[in-house]
């Protein structure tokens, strides 16, 4: 029983903002209102269309798994609502005596964490587009411009060039800014010897990319052209060494280590890397104490950083897929040192 928009997009590559999708050896069923009927019944994709008003949402769910003759129901523990699973639990009662409830969370997600030939073409199709907008953004890149206009830039040449829109809010930060891993673009200006930051990703046919690159505007602070070296080596440790078979805590020690062996651990608060797929963070996380074991044609994203309050920040990121040797980079974009003058 499947109520997120990212599962129910996983299962029948249909996108509404509203439904749920019920799976059994015997049948599929996709449950929506009226908004949806013509695009759902389009290409059903093997599923029965059902249309319930909004008021009859759960009480259409709960027909819909007694038809199936369900007594044992997986939901998406990490994903649905209390109100959504007491009102569907609710509607069951006079229909299904005994039905019991399990979390199906994880095995959802280690069924997507696995991508297929498919998922790989639309993940290189979002990431062909994320680097055509990257390279949008760095055009602009002149002494005053702001961190939203770049911005804005780089969303206008996603869509242009094809994407759904951006996978996840752009990041685009100047100077100190880039010290926060995870800044809103606003009015800062750009001003010489700054580096600028970009963390973005389009999405395409439903599916992400994500990609960082850390560039300087004039001659920088040594301190900055220190760190952009350390991260770029402790990126491509991780890029050269990661393989199926190794654990996510393994893989992001190959960075980590590096780093504080720099003498900058303090200033590298998050994870080495994630999954990516219909959702921008999904399975699996290279972190610290993460012991899941990394699998053939998962892909993570590889992106250390370090970050100094009142200096600035430097992320490089990557996609790679896991193979059983070493990982295929999927991020065709140069991260050698660049200073824009």
């Amino acid at each position: 029983m499947i109520l997120s928009e990212s599962n129910r997009y996983y299962f029948s590559h249909k996108t509404v903002s509203s439904g749920a999708v019920i799976l059994s050896p015997e049948a599929k069923v996709y449950i929506s209102d009226s908004r949806y009927e013509t695009y759902l019944k389009e290409d059903p994709a093997g599923f029965e269309i059902v249309m319930a008003k909004r008021t009859e949402f759960h009480a259409s769910i709960a027909a819909a798994l007694q038809k199936l003759g369900a007594r044992t129901v997986a939901f998406e523990d990490g994903e649905l609502t209390v109100a959504d699973y007491d009102a569907i639990k609710e509607a069951l009662k006079p229909l299904i005596k005994g039905v019991k409830f399990v979390k199906g969370s994880a095995a959802v997600n280690s069924v997507r964490a696995i991508k297929s030939e498919e998922e790989f073409g639309f993940i290189a199709e979002a990431q062909r587009i994320t680097a055509r907008a990257y390279d949008a953004g760095i055009a602009l890149l002149k002494a005053g411009v702001a961190e939203r206009e770049v911005c804005a830039e780089i969303v206008f040449e996603m869509i242009r060039s094809g994407a759904d829109g951006p996978a996840f809010d752009p990041i685009v930060s100047f100077g100190e800014n880039a010290a926060k891993p995870h800044h809103s673009p606003g009015d800062k200006r750009l001003e010489k010897g700054m580096c600028v930051m970009i963390d973005i990703g389009a999405k395409a046919k439903g599916y992400c990319a994500d990609m960082t690159r850390t560039v300087f505007y004039c001659e920088p602070d040594p301190r900055l052209t220190e760190i952009y070296g350390i991260v770029k080596e402790a990126q491509g440790n991780i890029l050269r060494h990661i393989t199926a078979g190794m654990t996510c805590h393994e893989a992001d020690s190959l960075a980590r280590e590096y780093i504080k062996a720099k003498g900058y651990d303090a200033h590298f608060g998050h994870g080495s890397g994630h999954g990516l797929g219909v959702k921008i963070h999904e399975e699996p996380s290279l972190a610290p104490n993460v012991k899941t074991a990394l699998q053939k044609d998962m892909i993570v994203t590889v992106e250390p950083g370090i970050y100094i309050p009142e200096l600035g920040g430097v992320r490089i990121e990557d996609m790679a897929r896991i193979t059983e040797g070493e990982a295929v980079n999927l991020t065709n974009v140069k991260k050698e040192l660049a200073i824009i003058k």
